[in-house]
């Protein structure tokens, strides 16, 4: 009876830093110092009034966008850390040019021109977001009665709670404290929208992308997969760049596990699943500029890409098509896919170039393509073709850019 008083007491009397007992559980830890800063860690950030948390989003409010603590038709407040985390866009702390910056991932899958919280000096002490770094997006800290203060743009991030909005200003102490929290076991959501220039977390990690069955579907990711039959389905076959000789590629079967930053063709019959949505568990997910995504095997290099962006082309570059591997030409940039690469090979490969664990394929390999057709998606990110053609009426992303069906 006198240890649960004496626990009780212990925990009434002093604040936690960190909550999340079993390792599977969402764990987060208050950011104290600049100095405990993880480089592509994942992170959230709430107002604080008392013991009352509020949620962060970035969303529209009227006529603007900017963050709020606003949803559901109020402004929730909640009692715990633990209570307001789903009410939080997810964000990453990285450097760029030695700097520190904040991108918001969730605000990035929605619209990637909201990924970097930053101060607008059109919009005074509203926090915003955008598409490009400048000096708006520089983050600073500051220790004042022990309490870390973080800045944007020279500006000191406050929460207003009557506004139910975060806002930047030269005065901090109008306003809310705001806490930043680093979060393992988090659910963390890959996708072509999403720019993965570095990261380094612990997280439930799911992938939306639109594979195909019986097709060559290009494959890197930034952590291991103990057994991909488990994610894609028993028929599907992964098989990883073996040898090159007398102009063509082999690829040997891989039985079980993948490994991160590794090329692999995923092949066979692969299950469907919601929304294209695939999940692979808990993974150490980690991706630096150290880490290099090229592989070279027998004179040819397997270029992996983990954003997605049009590229440019040039001789010996191949690319892979649903059943056959094709040759870019011309000057105009073809896109690739977050989670995919290409290989570039100085001796030209030859028709029926493929060999999947020593099984020469009967069709074509190698044909020449002057562009590659642009994936279509809706807008909330499904993959519909690559033909306008059939689609029903309304607004489409192709490109990177809206189009409309009418």
């Amino acid at each position: 009876m006198k240890h649960n008083l004496l626990l009780f007491l212990l925990m009434s009397l002093f604040p936690f830093y960190s909550w999340g007992q079993a390792s599977s559980e969402p764990i987060g830890t208050l950011l104290t110092d600049e100095s405990e800063l993880v480089d592509g860690g994942l992170y959230v950030m709430a107002g604080r009034v008392g013991h009352q948390f509020y949620g962060s989003h970035y969303q529209q409010m009227g006529a603007f966008f900017f963050y709020s603590s606003f949803l559901e038709g109020k402004n929730k407040e909640h009692s715990s850390f633990r209570e307001v985390l789903p009410y939080c866009d997810l964000l990453r702390f990285e450097k760029q040019e030695g700097e520190w910056c904040i991108r918001n991932l969730t605000a990035e899958h929605a619209d990637e021109s909201h990924r970097f919280l930053c101060y607008d000096s059109d919009f005074p002490q509203l926090l915003k977001a955008n598409y490009l770094i400048n000096k708006g997006n520089r983050v600073t800290f500051a220790k004042e009665n022990g309490v870390l203060n973080v800045s944007i743009g020279g500006k000191v991030l406050g929460y207003d709670r009557e506004k139910m909005r975060y806002v930047l200003d030269k005065n901090a102490a109008k306003y809310a404290r705001v806490e930043f929290y680093h979060i393992e076991n988090t659910r963390l959501l890959l996708s072509d929208t999403l720019q993965l220039y570095c990261i380094d977390a612990t997280a439930y990690v799911r992938l939306k992308r639109h594979f195909k069955s019986d097709c060559f579907n290009t494959l890197i990711l930034p952590f291991d997969v103990p057994d991909y039959k488990k994610v894609f389905g028993q028929g599907a076959v992964a098989y990883i760049p073996s040898e090159f000789t007398d102009g063509k590629l082999h690829f040997t079967k891989v039985e079980a596990s993948l490994k991160a930053h590794t090329p692999y063709l995923l092949c066979g019959k692969l299950d469907d699943v919601e929304d294209d949505i695939h999940d692979f568990g808990l993974c150490k997910i980690y991706f630096k500029k150290d880490v290099s995504l090229e592989r070279t095997v027998s004179g040819v290099t397997f270029h992996g890409v983990y954003h997605s962006d049009k590229r440019s082309f040039f001789k010996g570059d191949y690319l892979f098509g649903d059943k056959k591997l094709f040759q870019p030409k011309g000057k105009e940039k073809i896109r690739l896919d977050a989670f995919r690469w290409y290989l570039s090979c100085k001796a030209p490969l030859k028709a029926g170039a493929l060999r999947l664990s020593n099984i020469p394929l009967s069709l074509p390999s190698v044909s020449l393509l002057g562009q590659r057709t642009e994936r279509i998606y809706t807008l909330e990110g499904r993959y519909v073709g690559s033909s306008l053609k059939k689609l029903p009426k309304g607004i489409y992303i192709r490109g990177g850019k809206k189009v409309a069906v009418r």
